[in-house]
Parts: structure tokens; sequence; C-alpha cells
């Protein structure tokens, strides 16, 4: 054993009474640690109490459609914070009568239901037990009353109807479906009588009918006919916690006065006889009639706000309080006009999907909607970004201003069915439905389709009433709109929902916005763009800004605009933002555009070939005239014969030619080419020439192409798509790998391209993980048009899953990943494509080969790259991409370090490094080197590469300090906070030198103020018993630390400002810097938080902090996309804290917002040398001695008593042997 400190200890018996004594003691002291690691269901609860006669119903409501129980066992809520609990007398949920009558068969959508506790059968017998379900289930028994002994008896695998037991539908293993045994029904299992046995059954319902039953029969007894009674209880018993528990608080609430406020709690069960009451307060003072779980309070007022709402609890002779929910009531005004939003009526308690159904019901009638939102785009996802809510109505409206005069087809897509109006001016009443949804999620569809209107003729800047009525009867719940002028040639899948540029609703004052900054008056020449900005404050949120141009919208509602290219028709315009809050709008000043006339021809601003080596790209310096500009023979390049010209953007023409040599330059002459003013000025007829270059061969890259806004899983869509057809993808660039980039986007497809070059002749076998569909096409040559395909990824695969056989059907004997072996020549170049789409989630697309005759590629291995691989670049370098990221590396204290991007573009090219989103001084060229690490330079960087023609800017490489048992690194795992008031788990050393595994704080309760703190906002689901603290799920990464990984046992999620944990440990005496490994899903906000010291109070809830450090950087995108980032002091230097002995540690979220973040531990790293490891002890039986070893000079003692006293053995030395005879002997070192 490896011990620090100041001395070692270690007790030796001589007796057999003794050795077993000590064995308790040891037994006694990992007690805890195996009492929290094998909990049977009832230990979960810190008082239980069984019942007989029933089994217990956990719900979670409002989990996705998908049918599958993994749904519901990966719910944050599962299995500990259900929604609702209830005790059943039937082994089944929904119940039926008590007389056992089957039950209704399609209650509720969107749930899972867990139903668990003991079985004790009446006689011993072998049984053969039945599960039937709708949608899919699973059960579970253990061999006796733990839970940790369950295993897996019977499963439904699709859906059956209420107590369909023997059915074969939908069951593939049943014999009339060519199975062996139908998945539903059990093996035998031998039961003793009278013996409990842990029993469970979890399923989870999507749409349509929901049950779940469970029987049995002996065996050899015949099958329960169809409908037959499930288990009764008569043989069942359940259990519950019988101390009254609050799991979730009533919420605060922002409200306009006049609306309604609702409030509501939840608590657990306390079993199946205890009635409960509730009595909510407002201000301390008992509110008439409030009841009920839920508080309603119609029609609040000014006077409210401020109020602090509370509900006490009653059950089983307790009583328990809430925490206080504050109520904020804004004052409103007369309705006013306010631009860029829309105004969302929500009508709860609807059932059935058809808009009739909204319009019937009587709180639409009466104009009487359960909430209001206002939302800036005709985006129901601006209101309910979720599908938790279900049988419901809404209607969005507003007014609409069209951009321009014309004809406009107006486009619906719902989920479920909806109905789209439009008046023919400003006022609601003339309303005419122009477009419907029947069923349900589909695209936005082209001209003719019911979902999408005839053509309307409309004026630009005048104001036109619309409205959209959509019905959700259950699953998913969104409903969109969007247009398009006549003549477009955007595809209607690709069309995004209205912008709140040309929108705007009647709603109620209240607050207010000041305009920060005012947009400039400008003067630009014709054919010119001009940017203006302006800039806002608001009293509320969201803050939205809209433009327009002599009074017609433009297409914006960002805080800057550019306009152009202007015309000399422009001069004069009157510029105009309006920044607007629900109810809150301000006027910036109004400025004018003023044009002067253009004089100056267009020059080539810039010549490019491309890898076709069939295209040539010309750039002028203006927009051109489209009749001068697409005239081939406006244009001549020495040696090759020009056949057409293409338009692409007001500025470009890409010009074909004749089959260009590679590498090669080349002159474009330019004649007879106008621009866009009036009169044209044309270039000279003698001819605008500009040289260039043919693309160059350059190994190790391949083209990476990405085509966004096309949704689906399929190929199929992308090369559908009008973006893949017309070669315009969206982004470029070239990777030093056949890889993609991952976790890019969602809705989007990718070429990926290039040449593999084999090195020795053969027969290779490719290799593709893509994510979601994916295609790989190769060629029998270096021509594209001799490619075949030669392997798919028919779903999707994990990144560089090369032999993986999820999700591919065709595997082991044909997986359809693999190609053939393909016959390659050493040296010849073979052009290669893969196409992969991707819908949602994560995505990737890489490829990789193996020679026949060699091993499989093992899973994770790298693709193909280096000398491998190449493709055609532009030689003149263009706009600037990145070739190669800097990568991540681990650095010891005090080495050198080094980060390097590899680029191309036009020189010169500029560099800027960033580390965590700010700026390193001098940081200006493509390396960046760091003499002597330290922990201030911990965090993740970037570089942005700029020339005159654009930018880029890389993925981020993180630099971070080796963490292994030598360098005395500690660590603390976020879930681990305080319980019970300020107590820790205090027979465990933290950090990677000690041995502590991560659990020991699982289900311990926690005191609000003392140990956690949650501020309002996200507060549920709960994580921890007692607490409210919120988590996330496992996590699945971790650091290296003494042979075994620092695994995440959950990451503790829904963090905003003002959330807080304390941490007490026992720690080594030294100086720490403190590293934080974190994430945040959020788009916009950064990842901010603070630790402190607690220097006093604690386990108090008055406790003075003294500040250790800070983060502040970037969002890293992703909820599961963590990164290690350093917390520094005021000055911006790593953060040191000095530890030893107990200490209290405190997390801060923040502590100002907007923030909301993961944390998934804390890393303490020593800020100087390690501690030198103290003395080694060891003691072992020799013979009838013990003989006793240890290293070092320390002084070997011995004493009568543990207590002393204490004295040195006499001309002790290692190895020494103490008899085993007499009394006993304590021995330890002295050093």
């Amino acid at each position: 054993m490896s011990v620090h400190g100041v001395f070692a200890f270690l007790s030796l018996l001589r007796c057999q009474h003794q050795r077993t004594h000590m064995r308790k003691r040891l037994l006694q002291a990992v007690a805890p640690l195996i009492a929290v690691l094998a909990l049977a269901p009832s230990d979960v609860f810190a008082q239980t109490k069984e019942f007989k006669g029933v089994i217990r119903g956990d719900l979670f409501f409002n989990i996705s459609t998908a049918n599958t129980v993994a749904n519901v066992t990966n719910d944050p809520r599962y299995p500990n914070n259900p929604t609702e609990t209830r005790f059943l007398k039937f082994y089944e949920f929904p119940p039926g009568a008590d007389d056992g009558s089957p039950p209704p068969g399609n209650v509720y959508d969107n749930y899972g239901a867990r139903l668990w506790g003991f079985l004790t059968p009446k006689d011993t017998a072998e049984y053969v037990f039945f599960v039937a379900s709708d949608d899919p289930s699973e059960l579970w028994l253990s061999t006796d009353d733990k839970e940790a002994n369950k295993k897996l008896l019977a499963l439904e695998p699709e859906w059956n109807g209420v107590r369909a037991w023997v059915a074969t539908s939908r069951r593939p293993g049943c014999p009339d479906n060519g199975g062996t045994k139908c998945e539903n029904r059990s093996n035998p299992v031998k039961l003793e009588a009278n013996k409990k046995y842990f029993i469970e059954a979890i399923f989870k319902e999507g749409l349509g009918g929901d049950n779940l039953a469970v029987t049995w029969i002996k065996k050899g007894d015949a099958d329960p006919e169809a409908g037959a009674a499930p288990l009764t209880g008569d043989i069942l018993s359940a259990v519950a916690d019988t101390t009254l528990k609050i799991t979730v608080d009533p919420k605060p609430s922002t409200r306009d006065a006049g609306s309604t406020a609702k409030f509501s709690v939840n608590h657990n069960s306390l079993g199946p006889d205890s009635p409960i009451t509730y009595q909510w307060k407002k201000n301390g003072s008992n509110i008439a009639g409030a009841t009920s779980a839920e508080l309603t309070l119609a029609n609040v007022a000014v006077a409210d706000n401020g109020a602090k709402i509370t509900v006490t609890v009653t059950a089983g002779g307790q009583n328990i309080t809430s925490k206080e929910a504050i109520l904020t009531v804004l004052a409103v005004g007369p309705p006013i006009l306010t631009p860029g939003f829309l105004k969302f009526d929500y009508f709860p308690g609807i059932p059935g999907n058809p808009v009739q159904n909204l319009l019937d019901d009587p709180n639409y009638a009466a104009n009487a909607p359960g909430e209001t939102y206002y939302i800036s785009s005709f985006n129901s996802r601006n209101a309910f970004p979720d599908d938790s809510h279900e049988a419901y109505g809404a209607r969005i409206s507003g007014l609409f201003s069209p951009p321009e005069t014309g004809q406009y087809e107006f486009f619906a897509r719902s989920d479920d069915a909806s109905q789209l109006f439009l008046s023919t001016d400003d006022k609601e009443a003339n309303l005419q439905q122009i477009a419907e949804e029947t069923g349900c999620c589909g695209a936005f569809e082209e001209t003719g389709a019911t979902e999408t209107s005839a053509p309307i003729q409309l004026q630009a800047g005048k104001r036109y009433f619309i409205q959209l009525l959509y019905k959700e009867g259950g699953g998913g719940d969104w409903a969109m709109v969007a247009f398009r002028k006549v003549g477009d040639p955007a595809a209607a899948a690709t069309l995004q929902p209205i912008s709140g540029a040309f929108l705007a609703a009647m709603m109620p004052s209240k607050g207010s916005v000041t305009i920060t900054k005012q947009p400039v008056a400008a003067t630009v020449a014709e054919n010119d763009v001009v940017k203006f900005s302006v800039d806002a404050t608001a009293s509320h949120t969201p803050l939205v800004f809209t433009w327009s141009k002599n009074g017609v919208p433009l297409a914006t509602t960002a805080k800057e605009i550019t306009v152009g290219p202007v015309k000399l028709a422009d001069n004069g315009a009157k510029i105009k933002a309006i920044a607007a809050a629900p109810g809150a709008v301000a006027e910036s000043a109004e400025v004018t555009l003023t044009v002067t006339q253009d004089k100056t021809p267009p020059a080539v601003a810039k010549v490019t070939g491309s890898d076709k080596f069939t295209q040539v790209t010309v750039v002028f310096s203006e927009a051109v005239n489209a009749a001068t500009a697409t005239t081939a023979a406006n244009y001549a390049i020495t040696g090759l014969t020009i056949s057409a010209a293409k338009q692409t953007k007001p500025d470009t023409i890409v010009l074909t030619t004749s089959k260009q040599a590679e590498n090669t330059p080349y002159t474009l002459t330019v004649k007879n080419v106008t621009d866009t003013a009036s009169p044209a000025n044309p270039i000279a007829t003698a001819g605008a020439t500009k040289a260039f270059s043919s693309f160059k061969f350059t190994s190790g890259l391949a083209k990476w192409e990405a085509f966004r806004g096309i949704g689906g899983n399929a190929v199929s869509a992308l090369t559908d798509s009008d973006k893949f057809k017309n070669d315009q993808p969206d982004e470029v660039r070239y990777m030093n790998l056949f890889e993609g980039v991952t976790n890019y986007d969602e809705s989007y497809g990718v070429r990926l391209s290039g040449y593999v070059i084999p090195a020795t002749t053969g027969r290779y076998q490719f290799f593709l993980s893509t994510d979601d569909n994916g295609e790989l096409w190769v060629s029998t040559d270096d021509n594209p048009v001799n490619k075949a395909l030669v392997a798919t990824e028919p779903q999707w695969g994990a990144v560089r899953a090369w032999t993986s056989v999820d999700r591919r059907p065709g595997c082991p004997d044909a997986c359809e990943n693999r190609s053939g072996f393909i016959s390659l020549t050493a040296g010849r170049r073979y052009y290669t494509e893969l196409l992969y789409k991707e819908g949602g989630g994560g995505d990737n697309g890489a490829i990789t080969w193996r020679l026949e005759g060699a091993p499989l590629p093992a899973d994770g291995s790298a693709p193909l790259g280096g000398n491998l691989i190449g493709h055609f670049v532009d030689p003149s370098g263009g706009k600037p991409t990145i070739t190669k990221d800097p990568e991540s590396q681990t650095i010891a204290f005090g080495s050198p370090a080094t980060l390097k991007v590899s680029s191309l573009g036009s020189e010169p090219l500029s560099f800027q490094w960033q580390r965590d989103g700010v700026d390193v001084k001098g940081a200006t060229s493509d390396t960046l080197t760091i003499s002597s690490f330290s922990a201030s330079d911990i965090g993740r960087y970037r570089v942005t590469v700029k020339n005159a023609e654009g930018s880029a800017t890389s993925d981020l490489g993180l630099l971070m300090a080796p963490l292994t048992a030598q360098t005395g690194a500690l660590y603390i795992e976020a879930e681990d906070f305080d319980f019970d008031g300020g107590k820790y788990v205090t027979d465990q050393p933290i950090g990677v030198t000690g041995a502590y595994a991560g659990g020991l704080y699982k289900d311990k309760g926690g005191t609000r103020g003392v140990d956690w703190n949650d501020s309002p906002g996200n507060d549920q689901p709960v994580y921890r018993k007692a607490t409210g603290v919120e988590a996330g799920k496992p996590g699945t990464d971790g650091l290296t630390r003494a042979g075994f990984d620092v695994k995440v046992n959950h990451i503790v999620g829904w963090n905003d400002a003002g959330d807080w944990y304390n941490y007490t440990r026992q720690t080594p005496a030294g100086d720490y810097y403190v590293i934080g490994r974190l994430s945040s899903g959020e788009p916009n906000n950064p990842i901010k938080a603070q630790l402190d010291e607690v220097t006093a109070g604690h386990g108090t809830p008055n406790q003075t902090l003294k500040k250790i450090g800070s983060v502040n950087v970037p969002t890293t995108g992703n909820w599961d996309t963590f990164t290690f980032v350093a917390f520094r002091d005021d000055a911006g230097n790593a953060a040191k804290v000095t530890l030893g002995g107990e200490k209290t540690l405190r997390f801060t979220v923040g502590p100002t917002g907007p923030v909301n973040l993961d944390i998934n531990y804390l890393l303490f790293i020593p800020a100087g040398p390690p501690a030198p490891s103290g003395p080694k002890l060891a003691a072992a039986r020799d013979g009838a001695n013990i003989k006793i070893e240890w290293t070092g000079t320390a002084t070997l003692e011995s004493a009568d008593s543990v207590t002393g006293p204490w004295s040195a053995v006499a001309n002790a030395k290692s190895p020494f042997s103490a008899p085993t005879t007499g009394s006993g002997k304590f021995y330890r070192l002295r050093q």
C-alpha cells in the first residue's frame, strides 16, 4: 500500500480471534459502499412500507413518439421521478374495473410506464409468463427480492391488443411465423411457494392504443385465453416511500396583467390508501378554493406583481410546503402594432386531428385561449420547441407585407391538420382560405398541392392579414408557413418559414425599447453594395430588428443589413430600422441612401479553372449585363475553345471550355461585356486580359462539398436536389483524410471526392462508414464518368465503424458497406466519390480499404490519407480553406507546445489564433508556439485565416496537461456534491491517486441553500432524491487515471445562472490549478461559471465565499461535446487554489446569465512538483511469524495498543520477522 503523510499505520494480529475481528471491521468499513451499489428497489426510499394486494405503476408522460423501451429507460426522470404513481389491483395498465374485466385500450399517448413490485407464488412450481402490450414492452423477473438479480423473461417486439396473450401477429418468433417461440412467452421458471420475487414490466406507448398486462400459467397447463385476467393482487405487493416529498416545485411565472397564471406541484405517492390534500397560498395567506395539485389565477393584476406562491401538501399525517414561486405581472397598455412578430393563441384540451375540432371548441368561439405567445417567424416551434403538447389547437395570426409587387404562392405544413387563410387587406374579416393540410407531417409541397395556394397578386409594402389554424391530436406537433414569388426557382422543400422581417401583429403595449445606435446615411456608386447597422436595448425579450426601404420590408431581422447592388433608381431611398420586443417598439432615425452614376466599365477581378478541367469561372468587379456576359464570343482563351457562358451570380460567369491541361498557364481575354449601369459601361473593344493556371494535383487531400437545406436520410434526396444537379455547394473544404466533417449540421448532404493512388498493385476491398445513408463510387480510372457504385451504408454507422454489423442487414456474409475486391494498379489515380446524406442527429462520412489478404480494418482506425489520396486544387489559391486543423495534444508543464494549421488560399494570408474565443496576442502566423506550457495555456485553440477573398476558421484543437497517477491530479465528479446539510463521503480519497470509483453519493439527499441551489429556470428532472437537482445522462468518456477511466457517473445538466453545488473533501496539501470539464448546447450563449472557497458557514445557509477563479468561454455547440476549460483569476491567469485537509469548494453557474451548461467533473492539477511518495509498508504470513517489509529510512515502531505508547523496535530492519505469540502487537512506521 502506498501512503502519503506523516506516518503509515498497520495493525498486525497474532491470533485467529484478532484476525476475525479485523476482517469484521474491514467489512464494516466497506459496507456503506456495498449498500449503495446493491440497492434493492425499496432502498431508493428513505422510509418504505410494503403494501399487499397491489403492483406499483410509475408513469412517465411526455416521452417522444418513438416506440422503444429504451425511450423510457433513457428518460432522465427514470426510474425515481415519475410524473405520476398509481397502485394497481391487477398487473395491468391502464387499469380496468375492480371485477377484472378488460380495460379500455386507448387512453394516453406518448408515455412510458414501469409496473414493478414483488410476486409471491402460493405454490412451488415451474411457471410460464406472458406479456401483452401496445407498444413494445419488456418483462423482468429476479431470482429473489433484489432488483439487481433480475433477468429479462419476455418481451413484446411491436404491439398487440389488450390481453392478447397468445396472438401471433407482430411476434416474429412464434412458430406460426417460422420461429421457435413467441417472444412474449417466457421459458418455464421454477419459483418457490411464499418466496418473494422482484418483478418489473416496462412499456412504451407512442400513439393509438395503449395497454400492458402480465399473466402466467403453470408448466403443462393450457395457454391463457385471449382476454383472460392478468396477475391478481393476492400474489402481488409493492413498496412506497412513506416520507412525503415534493418532487417538482411550482415554477415562477411571468404574465401580462389581465392574463391567467398557472402553477402546479408534484410529489411522491405514499401508497394506495393515502388521501392527499392541497392548499395554495399567496404571500402566506390561503387562496380560497385552491385545493388541487394545480392552481389557476385568472385575470392577474399589476398589484399581484412579486407575489410569492406556495402550496402545502398534506398526506399520511404529514405536510410539506413547496419552495416559493414568484409571480411577475407586467403592466400592459392599449394594443400596438409590433413588427417582427405573430400572435400564437393556444387552446388546450381539444382531442382529435381535424381543424373543425378547434373551430367547434367553446373557448375558440369565445376567443379565450389558454395561453398567448408572440413568435418571431411563421413557425410554431418558436412557441413550443418540442412535441410535449398534446390534444390542442392553435391559431397563428398577424400581418404579412410582401417585399415586391407580384404574384405569390403560400405553403403550409403541419402536424397534424391545418388551414391557411389570407385577407385581401389588413382586415381579419376579409380572410379567405387559400391552402389546407388534411393529413400530417409533409414538407412544403409544389404548386398544385392542397397545402399550397394558387398564385395571389400582392402589392409591395401593403399589409395583408394572415392566419393559420392547426390541430394537434398526439405525437409530433408543429406548423409552418412559407412563401415564394412566382418565377422563383427555389424548390418548395427548401423554403424556410416566413421571417419576422415581413410580419407584424397587434399586441398589448408593455415595457420599452431604446435605440442605442442609429444607422448612418451613405453615398455609394451605382452597382455597389452598402451596409447599415443599428442597435437597441429592451426591457424584455425577444428583441427583433426589421428594416425597410421606402416603407417596403427588407429580408432580414439582423442588426446589420447589406443593400445592393444599388441602382440609380435607389438614389434618395429612405432606410429605417425598427427594434421591437413583444408590445414595445422603437424606430430608428430615417437615413438617406445617395447613389451616384457609375461611369467605370467592369474589370476582370479573378479567373479560376476547375477540377473538371472543362470550366473556367470569371468574376467581374461588379454586376454585369446578362446579354453581353453570356455571349461566348466575347471571351477567348489561348489554346482552348469556349462553347458556352453561364451567369451564376450578378458578377460571375462560368465558361465551358475544351479540355484543359493540368497545371498549365492560360490567358483570358474579355471584350464587349458591359455592366448594368444606365447608360452601360462596356469593356474596351481591345479587351481585358487576365492570366490564370489550370488546377494542379496535390497529394494528401480530398474535396468536401456540403449541400445544406436538404431533408431526409436517403442519398437520392441529395442527388435529386437542384443544388447538387447545378453543382452549387454551400461550402467547400479540402480535407487531409478521406473523411468529412463530423457533426457539422442537420438536413444536408455531402459529396466527398478525390483520387485514390495505391502504393501496391493488387485487389482492394473498400469500406465506408456514414451517418446517415451513404454511397461509395469508384472509377475504373481517373475519369469520373467511369465511376460505379461499389458499396452503401443502408442506415447509419458510427464514426469509422468499418466492420460493425449494426444496422447493416446483409452482415455478416454480405455487409453493404464493403465492396468486392477491385483490381488496382500501383501509382495510378482512380476517381473516388463518397455521397452521404444527413437527416438529423450525428453525422459523419469516411472511407478506407484493405489489400486482399490483409486483416479487416479495426473500427476507429484512420481513413485513407497521405500519399494514398489526392485532388486537384487551384494553384492561385482563392478564398482560404483549411486543409489540416490544429491537432489536440497533451503537453507536460514546462515543455514546449506547437500548434500548426495548413491552408490553401491566395496570398497574402493573415492568421489570428484564439484560445477559448480570445485572441492570443502576437499569434499571427500559421504556427502557434508556446515555449513553456503552463496551466494558463490549457484551452481550446483555433485560428482564422484571411485574405482579400474571404476567411476560414479551423476546427478546435485542445491543449491539455497529462493526467496520470504520477502527476498527483485530483478530481471531483459533478454529481458528488454535499448531502444532508454539509456532509460528504469521508472514507474515500479523491483524485487520480485515490481509489474513489464514483457512485458513493447515489440517492443521498441534499439541503437546498446548503449543499446546492437551483435558481428559477430549468429545474427538472430530479437527479438525487430530495434535492431537485438536475441530471443528464451517463457519461461515456473520460481521462485515464491509474489504469481506469474517470468516467462520468452522471452529467449534471440543465444548469442555468445562479445554480451552485458545494463539494467538501479531504485533500493532500498543495497548490492546484482548477480545470472544468464542461459543455453547452446553447448556440449563442457562452460557458460561464465561478469557483469559490467556502471560508465560513459550511453546513449552514449563511456561507462566506472567497473567489478562486472563473470561466467565460464560447459554447461547445453540443450538450454531448465536453471540453476542458481552465479557471482563470481576474487578471486572466490560471487560477490557483490552496488545498489541504478538509475544504469546501462551491461551483456556481454564471453567476449571471444568459448561460446554460452541463458539468462533467472538476480537475485539480498540482501547481508544483508532486509530493514525494511516502514509505511503502507490507506484511505477510511467514510460517508461525509475520514478515514486515518497508522501503525508505522510516523507523519501525510497536505498541500493545493502537493508542500507544509507541516505541522504536530495537535494531529493526526490513524485512522484520514478528512472532505471532502473546496477546497482540501493533506496528507502524515513523518517517
